[in-house]
């Protein structure tokens, strides 16, 4: 099994997620968090909720696309 740098074999193999290039996506560590409806919003409600994740759970490393392409805060 390859593993991610950080990893260990407890924690199951490695997820990657390619960008789909369809509406907002959000990461929590690597890990594909949105819901099946966010794809569909608005670039407006994709960065308000990026906002609101990164300012509430600092702990955790997030990303968040939109169409593909990252943005953040």
């Amino acid at each position: 099994m390859d593993l991610l740098r950080g990893q260990t074999a407890q924690d199951g193999p490695a997820t990657i997620h390619p960008p789909r290039k369809f509406g907002y996506e959000l990461f929590f560590d690597g890990k594909l968090v949105s819901g099946p409806e966010t794809p569909f919003w608005s670039f407006d409600e994709a960065r308000a909720n990026c906002d609101g994740n990164k300012k509430d759970k600092p702990q955790i490393r997030i990303e968040c696309r939109y169409f593909g392409k990252r943005f953040g805060p």
